[in-house]
């Protein structure tokens, strides 16, 4: 009887903005045990993943495992797996980086390794039938996918093995199983389970294959296991695929891993999903849930999350924008280099989350984790500078839907800032970029309901915001409105701070000029927002003013500012937490490398608090610094009265002390 073919395989990523301990810990942890489990048995035969995000910090750091590597790869033992250069979803990138950062990190792997991939790797098993084209275009033969996903497509479960073929619009690309018998198995049984689970399908499909891409610490324990049994044979993909045609053609449908199917929906809807599927996997056979039991779709992450789909928007526009040039400069050194950080911001931990799956049972993905936000930031901002710089396009103001959501946003390119306006967000800002610094100091995140919240309604830093965070909002509060409701976000409003707005734009010789009006129960807002071309200066004045019908009134202007580290902080003019008056407050960032200089043409109260998230993890609890919400306050105010404020806001660089 033919033995059962195995491809054997470690997946091993760390997002960019990772920390160099994590990575020691994953090099250390996962990948070393399996590079050494495989060196010790010479006819043994697998696979890899290492994303490009993890072997450039490898490659910096740690030689040994490049020459294991290698090694590997030139005994014949090892073969490495391709994808998108920083680990990014696909679909998420323009056409034109679908296939180029496949081939930019295939030429990464040749220059490296000596050999350019054939296969590929999907990201959290992100699928859409149009990456056929992409993905054969740059060179990739086949691809691993989740057996659910065959499943979708109509395969009973006792046919998915071996290698199929699928197609869009006649490119072909080769599919093999990852089958969830041993992803489920591997982990948390014996090798003496896997290796019955094994036996029995040797002995119903004899002579067909079976794959496997997980961690590497658990499947160095299995190696020396499989390697001991004679129906067993490791193989490489390619190996596999240069001796046997495909079983058959096959469509699958748009899909995702399961859990992200689960994450991807609103937490009641989440609830609800959890709920129909309990009941499912009780009275429905196993082959009738693969096939018909489907969560969500991963795009709905940015509808989720309106901040991941404005990182997103934006990386995908720069790319457009750029992309065409940067193809043409070619070799250009400088060119290439801002080609890398548009991939770098395009890695896709901070565009989404999941609960309950990270490390440790703790959260997934990285939207909530400020470095790897940040770590977008840096890139994009760093990239859209240098390309300025290199094309000389400062300054610039316009008006264009770039968030994809049927509103024109207007946008501000100096020097020192880019800066986008939402309108229909009362004219906030929800872009604050301080270009020399590369850094966004909007890149904080709404607090939003999530399901693992359910477990945690006690707790005191369980905060939801009313709005979508935004600086610049203008408000009209109860005169008797209180600090603890702001810290709370539970602000007695006389008329809403965000609403559709009138905004128009005037470009100055030095400045660019922007004024947004609305009118909002018995109150008329107004805000002129006034920012310099070439210093990191802006100016904002803000007017309310109240029919004579309205009850007594306090103006606030708020203000958000991302931090990734609470102790870094240092605050002049007002409490770290807490109620002062001051004519100005300044904060500075020791490890960022800023100093935010906010003053006022009077004294006014200013109230700060700052903002953090939570989530439920196997350790307990965990609490997330997210940055500072301030908000500046007038006096009180009656019926028919006009309150007026001007700020004035500056930004320097300092020494910081974060790489």
């Amino acid at each position: 009887m033919p033995p059962l073919s195995v491809i054997f395989g470690l997946h091993a990523h760390e997002p960019v903005g990772q920390s160099v301990s994590q990575v020691d810990r994953t090099v250390d942890g996962d990948i070393l045990p399996f590079l050494e489990a495989v060196s010790a048995i010479p006819a043994f035969k697998c696979a890899a993943h290492l994303s490009g995000s993890l072997l450039r910090l490898i490659e910096g750091r740690r030689a040994d495992v490049m020459d294991m590597l290698k090694r590997l790869i030139g005994r014949g033992q090892l073969e490495l797996l391709g994808g998108g250069f920083y680990e990014p979803i696909l679909t998420t990138l323009t056409v034109a980086d679908q296939t180029g950062q496949i081939r930019r990190f295939g030429d990464y792997l040749q220059r490296q390794f000596g050999v350019r991939p054939a296969g590929g790797w999907l990201p959290e098993q992100v699928w859409e039938p149009h990456l056929c084209k992409p993905l054969q275009e740059a060179g990739v033969k086949f691809v691993l996918m989740d057996d659910p996903h065959f499943a979708a497509a109509g395969v009973p479960a006792d046919e998915v093995h071996g290698l199929f073929v699928t197609e869009e619009s006649g490119h072909r690309l080769g599919v093999f199983p990852i089958d969830s018998g041993l992803k489920n198995l591997i982990p948390d049984k014996s090798p003496k389970e896997t290796i019955n689970y094994l036996e029995n399908l040797s002995e119903e499909h004899p002579g067909t294959v079976v794959a496997f891409m997980g961690d590497g610490a658990v499947a160095a324990r299995l190696i020396p296991a499989l390697a001991r049994e004679k129906f067993l044979a490791p193989v490489t993909p390619t190996e596999w695929a240069a001796g046997h045609a495909p079983r058959r053609l096959l469509y699958v449908p748009s899909a995702s891993s399961a859990e992200m199917s689960e994450w991807i929906l609103p937490p009641g809807l989440e609830d609800e999903y959890a709920g129909f599927k309990s009941q499912v996997v009780r009275h429905t056979r196993a082959s009738a849930q693969r096939l018909f039991l489907r969560g969500g779709f991963w795009r709905a992450f940015l509808t989720k999350y309106a901040e991941s789909n404005w990182m997103q928007k934006r990386v995908f526009a720069a790319a457009t924008k750029m992309g065409p040039v940067l193809e043409k400069l070619g070799a250009d050194r400088e060119a290439r280099a801002i080609r890398d950080l548009l991939d770098r911001a395009a890695c896709h931990d901070a565009y989404w989350h999941g609960a309950g799956a990270g490390r440790g049972n703790g959260p997934a993905g990285g939207f909530y984790a400020p470095p790897i936000r940040a770590a977008v930031w840096r890139n994009l901002l760093e990239a859209e500078t240098r390309f300025s710089k290199k094309m000389g396009l400062f300054p610039a103001c316009f008006s264009d839907d770039i968030d994809c959501d049927g509103e024109p946003e207007w946008m501000v390119y100096t020097e020192s800032w880019v800066i986008g306006f939402k309108p229909r967000l009362g004219g906030g800002m929800i872009e604050w970029s301080y270009r020399p610094a590369l850094h966004n100091f909007q890149n904080t995140v709404t607090r939003r309901p999530e399901r693992d919240h359910a477990q945690l309604e006690r707790h005191p830093r369980l905060v939801y915001d009313r709005y979508r965070k935004a600086s610049g909002l203008v408000y009209a509060l109860d005169s008797g409105v209180r600090f603890e409701q702001f810290a709370r976000q539970d602000l007695p409003e006389q008329a809403p701070a965000v609403g559709e707005t009138q905004a128009k734009a005037e470009e100055k010789a030095e400045s660019f000029s922007l004024k947004f009006r609305r009118e909002a129960g018995p109150f008329v807002f107004e805000k002129h927002v006034v920012i310099s071309k070439h210093e990191s200066k802006l100016s904002l004045q803000v007017s309310v003013c109240a029919s004579p019908g309205s009850a007594p009134w306090r103006l606030g202007l708020g203000f958000e500012l991302f931090y990734a580290r609470l102790e870094d902080l240092v605050v002049e003019g007002s409490l770290l937490e807490g109620s002062a008056r001051s004519r100005s407050v300044s904060v500075t960032d020791r490890g960022g490398g800023t100093t935010v200089v906010m003053k006022f043409d009077r004294e006014v109260e200013v109230w700060l608090a700052p903002v953090w998230t939570i989530s439920k993890s196997m350790d307990g609890v965990q609490e997330t610094f997210q940055g500072i919400s301030v908000l500046f306050l007038g006096d009180d105010a009656g019926a028919g009265v006009k309150q007026e404020l001007t700020m004035n806001v500056e930004v320097k660089s300092i020494a910081g002390t974060q790489a």
